[in-house]
């Protein structure tokens, strides 16, 4: 996929670049440049963004620049909460907030927002291992994104970010910027540090331990250092903050009455609950999600009717629905909070251990290495549960029961047979029970038990917390090694430089979760009383194959024994493998009235390899959510670029308005074995008229190479919703508004509701 950017965006986005460059950030060291051609004896670097060595910081690209200092004052533990801090970086894939099933505990960091994998992480200019398992449900999208968590933060020297640009001297994926995380090249030494952290509300606790050590030898010429990092964060819960614990929402306005009255169409709400369901459990005359429906415990009254719910015993207790908006929304009440079931921070567990070793074969060419292991753990400590509701469809719908069901108390059973019969409710289906209006409405009786006579069905809505709560669990390891030589000479009084290195990397890592066997939940759900009077499940095969009855009334019924049978562990492992070698040649081949004309030639062969593999639970999808599809894939590619630096104009020159003025290219090729042939280029400039005023321009060409997801992924099932054209917000829409206005009237006329009926469409916003 290529990305070619709007000229408009582009002119605005160098713009913004210029102007950040001229503002002094208080955390971030905005990189700035001060050699210039008549300075001399000042070490030639490389920046990100470049191979070409040079002795000045600056860059056609913004260039922003974090150190370790920094990074130290801030308390940050993890280089993800650094980088997240920057103004071009947007909504990351971190341990925040609920994760996706297979994203648990994983920092992925996304400048401009355009995606996460559309920004490539490389550690000392060299690509790093993705931590981002071959799956449609990480929450992350198909890539290769490197998990930060696997950084240490101790051999950090700086991190290194440009925007919009980077594929012409890295590759694939540098759409939206590269992040360059720089680590220390020599440490001589030993440092032992701790760091603990709290928050006001003395929560959200941090710990680090680290230590460091390094020793250089042989008159400096062999450097050997390596560090331990050990990090723990803890877990919150929407409940343990006022902001999210108020569950604040959009409703519908109740005051809106149509397009054209003036009146917001929707609402904040605070407290916001799912009226048609709760944890111990709702009962209702059908499998709808009409509030109006749920049984009451005086079924004469036609005003003030009582709604209940089960408590723990099964016994029919006084259920609050709250202020009722439109399905799945109300304003307080009894009805299932969601704040006690998400994560506002899931727990991470962390080891990192590095190694560095750097030998001097002779004065111009040195041999270097570099090893990571790492180890993460990470748990979501709250997720939704399985459901059985009028809200959902299919597996998840509510259950029908009858009252001869055994584990019905005896007293719950006369509540229900005492209303089986018709009932005068006092406000339209779906509205609060507890508001009269001056229009009753009748619902029709419930459904006779031919089987089991002077008994009815009833439905059961649930929201099972105590049966397969979907809390996965995650672990991953995370290995690499590379090695590379390095270094330069003189020929025909040029300086040259080169470098040769291979790359190898590897992540593994498991996926634990519990659910349920959705066909072992009914036939545990269908029971009946032996002989003896003990109640047993119905099915004799199930029975055979160990069966156990499941009692779903109330909050905590079911038995250890139940529990066990229908329950299912979802494991998921996965493996990422990559290797990359790459030389590079470059030095300066003409002196120019500036400086010297600079280049650098490269070539990189790139290997790639994931495999993930659910297990047979999983992948037969005999749980709630979808099945789950294996996968295995690979590619390689082999890639050619090169970049040339023309410094045109500096501040030896007495022009006018003219300090500097230098100009870059740069150019890649890439053949990749299953995507075949693109390239990326980017031409630009630099001009600085006085000296504290410096004008970026650039123009280039990126592209995202398709991830081992998308290229192998075979037919997979997912989740989906749909846009209704008569929902609320979309009744008036459409290329002839005033039809579909007329053709929703008409279907909620036919359905006996209102011509004015205000739609909350469930495929559309609770799917």
């Amino acid at each position: 996929m290529k990305a070619r950017m709007n000229p408009m965006l582009r002119s605005t986005l160098l713009a913004s670049a210029a102007m950040a460059s001229l503002l002094a950030l208080p955390t971030f060291a905005q990189a700035q440049t001060a050699a210039t051609a008549a300075e001399v004896d000042v070490e030639e670097i490389v920046v990100t963004g470049s191979r070409i060595r040079r002795t000045e910081l600056t860059s056609v690209l913004p260039l922003q620049e974090i150190t370790t200092e920094n990074m130290e004052k801030r308390g940050y533990t993890n280089v993800a909460d650094a980088l997240n801090e920057l103004p071009s970086s947007g909504v990351p894939v971190n341990p925040i907030g609920d994760q996706a099933g297979f994203g648990t505990g994983r920092n992925f960091i996304n400048i401009f927002s355009l995606g996460t994998n559309r920004t490539l992480t490389l550690v000392n200019g060299r690509r790093f291992v993705g931590g981002n398992p071959a799956s449609i449900f990480t929450g992350a999208g198909a890539g290769g994104q490197v998990d930060l968590n696997v950084i240490p933060t101790g051999l950090v020297d700086r991190i290194e970010t440009i925007q919009a640009g980077g594929s012409a001297v890295y590759g694939s994926d540098a759409i939206s910027g590269v992040v360059n995380i720089i680590t220390k090249t020599q440490y001589d030494g030993i440092e032992v540090d701790g760091l603990f952290g709290v928050s006001d509300r003395g929560d959200a606790e941090t710990y680090r331990g680290r230590i460091i050590a390094g020793k250089t030898l042989l008159d400096d010429r062999l450097s050997v250092f390596g560090s331990y990092e050990y990090n723990q964060t803890s877990a919150l819960a929407f409940t343990d903050r006022r902001v999210t614990a108020r569950q604040i929402a959009f409703a519908v306005n109740p005051q809106n009455t149509s397009q054209t009255d003036n009146i917001p169409g929707a609402i904040l709400i605070t407290g916001r609950r799912i009226p048609e369901i709760t944890a111990g459990g709702l009962l209702t005359r059908t499998a709808g999600i009409g509030v109006s429906g749920i049984l009451v415990s005086n079924p004469t009254a036609t005003t003030g009717r009582l709604p209940v719910q089960l408590d723990p015993t099964g016994s029919l207790v006084p259920y609050n629905p709250g202020t009722f908006f439109q399905a799945a929304t109300a304003s307080g009440g009894d009805g299932l909070n969601l704040a006690e079931l998400s994560s506002l921070q899931s727990p991470i567990k962390r080891h990192v251990a590095n190694g560095f070793v750097k030998y001097d074969i002779f004065d111009n060419v040195k041999f270097s290495a570099e090893l990571l292991y790492s180890k993460a753990t990470a748990v979501e400590p709250f997720n939704q549960p399985i459901y059985n509701s009028g809200l959902f469809g299919g597996n998840s719908a509510p259950l029908r029961f009858s009252t001869a069901n055994p584990f019905l108390p005896a007293a719950t059973r006369t509540a229900i047979l005492a209303q089986a019969g018709p009932q005068t409710v006092t406000s339209p289906p779906g509205q609060n029970p507890l508001a009269p209006t001056p229009a009753p409405t009748t619902l029709a009786a419930l459904t006779p038990d031919a089987a089991n006579p002077g008994n009815v069905f009833f439905f059961l809505q649930r929201a099972s917390i105590d049966i397969g709560n979907n809390k996965t669990e995650s672990e991953s390891e995370t290995q690499r090694g590379v090695f590379a030589l390095d270094g330069d000479f003189e020929l025909m009084g040029r300086e040259f430089y080169w470098n040769a290195s291979a790359n190898f990397g590897e992540t593994t890592g498991t996926f634990r979760a519990p659910n349920i066997d959705q066909n072992r939940f009914l036939a545990a759900i269908d029971v009946e009383r032996n002989a003896a009077g003990a109640v047993q499940c119905r099915d004799a095969v199930a029975r055979a194959a160990g069966c156990a009855p499941l009692n779903l009334f109330g909050l905590g019924a079911p038995s250890p024994a139940a529990l066990s049978y229908v329950g299912v562990q979802f494991v998921t492992e996965f493996a990422i493998r990559q290797a990359v070698y790459q030389a590079n040649f470059g030095g300066k081949i003409l002196p120019l009235p500036a400086g010297d004309l600079s280049f650098n030639v490269g070539y990189e062969q790139r290997r790639e390899k994931s495999d993930f593999n659910p297990n047979t639970p999983q992948e037969a999808g005999v749980g709630r959510s979808a099945a789950i599809t294996a996968l295995v894939g690979k590619f390689d590619t082999n890639e050619f670029y090169g970049e040339a630096r023309a410094p045109i104009f500096s501040d030896a020159f007495n022009f006018p308005l003219m300090r500097e003025l230098t100009i870059e290219g740069q150019y890649r090729t890439v053949k990749h074995s299953l995507a075949g042939r693109d390239e990326a280029w980017q031409l630009g400039g630099s001009w600085r008229p006085i000296n504290d005023l410096l004008f970026r321009a650039h123009q280039g060409q990126s592209f995202r190479a398709p991830a081992i997801t998308e290229l192998f992924l075979p037919r997979a099932t997912s989740f989906i919703s749909a846009n209704d054209p008569c929902d609320f917000r979309n009744i008036t829409g459409g290329p002839n508004p005033p039809a579909r206005l007329a053709n929703c009237q008409a279907a909620f006329t036919a359905l006996g509701l209102p011509a004015n009926f205000s739609l909350t469409s469930q495929v559309q916003a609770a799917t």
